[in-house]
């Protein structure tokens, strides 16, 4: 602890020039050294009862000074007799902490199969004593977020340290993007989110064939970028090959921008796609109100209900996503696909990510799907992306 201190210490100092800090951005924290005390009261307990002697059990006594609680707010009047009194550990009570920490030992529940002897609990989750027990020890199967969360990122960062690959899946990648960063926040138990449990998701996003999924709202959330370019190359390095080998520069080369707050340069590529699908998006939304006429009286005919929230979306009064149940509601499946179709290509407001992900999904709206895609990314990279020059 005292090496790890005078480490710190020098880091700190090397963090005040202006040519190194930029590197030290992020220094680490030392760890929190603390013995539970409830420990050290049951191995006093413990040798009070064996004790055969009276010394014994005095010596035992004696060391329950290194146990007495924190002085309260308000303090008894008792407290300050002690202030007349000096209390120094002897070498029974050093011997006392030294044995106890070298046998205390870390203990973990584990959920088994049936059969065998079991183990009687109650569980108390909000008891500081009460023993652990680990989410992937104690469930098969994980139905919220936190859940399978922590295992899908656990089990990617022990496969890469053995030199593997393994990414979460596509499915779950988006119900995070439909959640946001701030209830996604909430769902996960963080305040920010660290470079190991980001960069599973992002390769799963870069990995995607032909258009890349959303991944810029979960680098909005890392508290260091400098440590998710390092973990994303390592990943890169492992299993980089075709499509993913070649999003890795202009990733990288995005990434240190949005860590610097620059505008990332114009030759990127991120740029021009970005700028072309937010034009494209501008105009297929101000072509709404002309298609509505168009069609009007053909097997795409809106209908009156679903044609008054389309006009107030070409005319930029609601979200797209905003139109989309209404067109879910259209009977004719002709009327239906080409609708959804527009608005996919219309989109370019976070609040249209959950239509994003349900045209995704639906099989009945394969026409509108690659277009739905090319919006979730635009959307993404807009609003948590690095900064881009639109026009």
């Amino acid at each position: 602890m005292v090496q790890a201190q005078k480490v710190l210490a020098f880091y700190n100092l090397l963090a005040l020039s202006s040519r190194v800090r930029p590197y030290l951005e992020q220094r680490p924290r030392l760890p929190e050294s603390r013995l539970d005390t409830d420990v050290i009261v049951d191995d006093l307990a413990r040798r009070f009862t064996e004790a055969e002697t009276l010394g014994e059990r005095s010596a035992a006594l004696r060391s329950l000074f290194l146990v007495l609680p924190e002085v309260p707010a308000i303090a008894p009047d008792w407290l300050d007799a002690f202030d007349r009194s000096a209390v120094a550990p002897t070498n029974d009570d050093i011997n006392l902490l030294l044995q106890t920490l070298e046998r205390a030992a870390p203990v973990r529940f584990h959920r088994l199969n049936a059969g065998g002897q079991g183990l009687p609990v109650v569980v108390r989750p909000n008891d500081a004593n009460a023993l652990p027990i680990a989410p992937h020890h104690l469930r098969r199967a994980f139905g919220d977020v936190l859940g399978q969360f922590d295992a899908y990122v656990g089990t990617a960062n022990g496969r890469m340290n053995d030199g593997h690959l393994e990414m979460p899946p596509e499915s779950f990648l988006l119900d995070l993007w439909v959640l946001g960063p701030n209830q996604l926040f909430q769902e996960l138990n963080r305040e920010r989110l660290t470079a190991h449990d980001a960069w599973p998701l992002i390769m799963t996003a870069l990995s995607s064939p032909r258009i890349n999924r959303p991944f810029w709202f979960l680098v909005s959330m890392v508290d260091d970028l400098g440590q998710l370019v390092a973990q994303l190359r390592r990943a890169f390095a492992i299993g980089g090959g075709g499509h993913l080998r070649q999003q890795q520069a202009p990733t990288l080369e995005a990434l240190e921008a949005l860590r610097r707050t620059q505008v990332l340069a114009p030759d990127n590529p991120v740029v021009a796609t970005v700028r072309r699908a937010y034009a494209q998006a501008n105009a297929r939304r101000e072509a709404i109100a002309p298609a509505i006429e168009r069609n009007r009286g053909t097997a795409r005919d809106a209908g009156p209900e679903a044609e008054a929230v389309l006009r107030r979306v070409s005319e930029g009064e609601l979200a797209v996503g905003q139109a989309f149940e209404a067109v879910m509601s259209l009977l004719n499946q002709e009327a239906k696909r080409y609708w959804t179709r527009l608005l996919a290509e219309s989109a370019s407001d976070p609040e249209d990510r959950e239509m994003l992900v349900r045209i995704h999904r639906d099989d009945d709206l394969v026409p509108a799907q690659s277009a739905a895609r090319k919006a979730m990314k635009l959307i993404d990279a807009v609003s948590y992306g690095p900064q881009v020059e639109l026009e």
